[in-house]
């Protein structure tokens, strides 16, 4: 694993301030109960755990659900999703936080 897979808390907060100016939406999801999430967005929505596909408006996670690829192989990936006529790129990437 390389230095940049590996954050501290303190770290893994400031990378979320700044990536929260870029995206509308910046979440980290549990390793632990995968489908337990702490949601931080920049309308500052309380830390209440969800299942990580809510997002999608789905009741089950995706066929293609980079979250889980990434939690397999630990590598970054990337999709594109779409929900009615709005589109999103996803980014995710597995880090290990103490």
């Amino acid at each position: 694993m390389g230095m940049d897979e590996s954050m501290t808390k303190q770290e893994t907060k400031e990378m979320m301030e700044q990536l929260e100016k870029v995206f509308s939406i910046v979440r980290i999801l549990d390793v632990e109960g995968f489908e337990t999430a702490n949601s931080l967005r920049k309308k500052k929505m309380p830390d209440n755990p969800c299942q990580c596909y809510s997002f999608w408006n789905r009741d089950k996670r995706c066929e293609n659900c980079i979250s889980a690829r990434v939690l397999a192989d630990k590598k970054q990936r990337t999709k594109i999703e779409f929900i009615n006529s709005d589109m999103y790129q996803v980014i995710s990437k597995y880090i290990e936080i103490d």
